[in-house]
């Protein structure tokens, strides 16, 4: 790394500071990972970007110089991009085309660029404003454009110039004034560009949109827009964040995670503070497979977010999900904090700072490295797959002849990740982590018979409280009804794996429930059957053994 003599440190803050809230919203948050995770440090740095092939970041001198450098992928060798007297700030790389914006001699900034390889660099916006927050994709390079000072009629525009044309194309423009308002740093991908324009409203509320356009298309579609409050609580971590690749936008606003399909306009919230298991989320990115953001769930609670923000002892994880297949996996957790990851070619790219105390290091590592191995099963009867925790708990539990095949993927619903089966729904409860009790089965037998209109009807009237159990049945006083014969030792003989010896009461009760009628001859089968909180016992005298006793497909039936 080459030194650098003293640096015109007033002149660009006074450039800065006319650039209002976008820039000082944009500014480095403190990150980290631990020697356990994957990934491979590179040097000491900050908003390290990538194209798959070359990472580039900000390297900072103290007290407050920075340049420009880079690193190859596959064997970490450092190389200078922007280095000399000038402060070189905000670098973005693709297919070996760096740009990055750089302060001049009278505290301007232009936008530069360089080709790795080529000996000298080159301007590609300049002139009477600040050209700042530059991102770049094939030729296209998208900037924000900002006046020197903030005055009265102060506007920002959001530019995008050709390399390969001339001229560039204003997308956007909004009021600056009083520190707030402006644009936040844009997403460029092939032809299409995102962006977050923020207009103040108030003393301490500014109007936030996320847009985004395609290049020759004469306006912009608003994907999402809010107010934010930038002196509550939360912060800076409420902003707006996005990435955009291909027809796949991911953003996160209030720390709510949300995925956009910019072809059929379909928004699906992925993570949210507000769920029951408590996912808060903030700076998405994504190469159109998979996503990757910031995490904070360790923090256990909104409240404690907050505490840590305030006493500056906030850790945040960085997780990932598989667009295609519905996982989510782990990346960098558990020490210290992670921040600013950028996906690109298959390449990861994050911040690490175990502590307050210590330097921001840049992780990379290559995406196949991190994604989970797909264990999954597919079952080509009904075209759906069993995976992960479901997958052994399917099993160990009794597998087809108690569940069935599965009906859907993992899907959300109603904030909980549930999988049907032709027997059953699996239920996954994070509160219940560390028990036994973090998946369990759903109350199919209840939802079938009210379902079908019986569960009012005679058989499934309690019996009197006083009745008793005798050598041939068993009442039970929970739910008011008797359980003997073949259906009594079935329901003995099966259990969900708890680790009882034998097979526990407690192990029938998981996986079946309490009776909740007595045995009756359903109207519309003829069979034998009786309802359990959780199943439906089917007594099939035709079947040879062991099959005479079956469950009903009741997940099946109500599909």
């Amino acid at each position: 790394m080459l030194t650098k003599g003293s640096k015109q440190i007033n002149r660009l803050a006074r450039a800065a500071s006319a650039l209002g809230l976008a820039l000082v919203l944009t500014g480095v948050v403190t990150s980290g990972a631990n020697a356990a995770n994957p990934g491979q440090p590179l040097f000491a740095g900050i908003n390290p970007r990538t194209d798959g092939t070359t990472v580039i970041y900000q390297s900072i001198t103290p007290p407050n110089d920075s340049d420009v450098d880079a690193a190859t992928v596959a064997d970490r060798m450092q190389f200078p991009i922007a280095i000399g007297d000038s402060q070189a700030l905000f670098p973005d790389i693709d297919a070996g085309l760096a740009v990055w914006s750089e302060s001049t001699a009278n505290g301007d900034l232009d936008i530069m660029g360089r080709q790795n390889g080529a000996s000298s660099s080159f301007l590609i916006a300049g002139g009477a404003n600040n050209q700042v927050l530059p991102a770049i994709s094939g030729s296209h390079v998208s900037y924000v454009s900002a006046p020197r000072e903030v005055g009265p009629g102060s506007a920002q525009t959001l530019q995008v110039i050709d390399l390969n044309g001339s001229g560039a194309q204003n997308l956007d423009s909004v009021m600056v004034g009083g520190g707030s308002g402006g644009f936040l740093r844009p997403a460029i991908n092939g032809e299409r560009v995102a962006w977050v324009r923020m207009e103040q409203i108030g003393d301490h509320l500014v109007h936030w949109q996320l847009k985004t356009q395609r290049l020759g298309e004469s306006s912009a579609t608003i994907i999402a827009e809010e107010d934010l409050d930038i002196g509550g609580p939360l912060g800076a971590l409420s902003q707006p964040a996005y990435d955009l690749v291909g027809n796949t936008l991911v953003y996160s606003a209030d720390l709510n995670l949300t995925m956009v399909d910019l072809v059929t306009g379909q928004a699906t919230t992925l993570n949210s503070i507000q769920s029951a298991d408590y996912k808060p989320a903030q700076n998405p990115t994504t190469d159109g497979r998979y996503l990757f953001w910031q995490d904070y769930r360790a923090t256990g609670s909104v409240w404690d977010l907050v505490d840590d923000l305030q006493h500056g002892t906030l850790r945040s994880d960085i997780m990932g999900y598989d667009l295609t297949t519905g996982t989510e996996f782990a990346v960098a957790v558990d020490d210290g904090y992670n921040t600013a990851p950028y996906v690109r070619n298959g390449v990861l790219t994050f911040e690490h700072r175990a502590t307050q105390a210590d330097a921001t290091t840049i992780f990379t590592v290559s995406v196949s490295q991190i994604v989970p191995v797909d264990d999954s099963i597919y079952f080509p009867e009904t075209g759906h797959k069993l995976s992960g925790r479901f997958a052994h708990y399917w099993e160990i539990n009794g597998g087809l002849a108690a569940f069935g095949y599965p009906l859907t993927d993992e899907l959300s619903e109603n904030g909980m990740t549930v999988q049907y089966f032709e027997r059953q729904r699996f239920e996954y409860h994070p509160e219940l982590a560390g028990t036994e009790y973090v998946i369990q089965i759903g109350l199919t037998g209840v939802e079938d018979a009210q379902r079908r209109g019986i569960a009012n009807s005679a058989p499934f009237q309690p019996l009197p409280a006083g009745t008793k159990s005798d050598g041939h049945t068993e009442f039970f006083p929970e739910t008011g009804h008797r359980l003997g014969g073949g259906f009594k030792a079935y329901w003995h003989a099966h259990g969900l794996g708890l680790g009882d010896p034998g097979t526990s009461d407690r192990e029938s009760l998981a996986l079946f429930g309490y009776p909740i009628s007595e045995e009756f001859t359903d109207p519309a089968t003829g069979l034998t059957v009786q309802y359990f909180e959780r199943a439906r016992f089917e007594y099939h005298p035709n079947n040879p053994e062991p099959y005479k006793i079956l469950l009903g497909r009741l997940t099946a039936d109500a599909r």
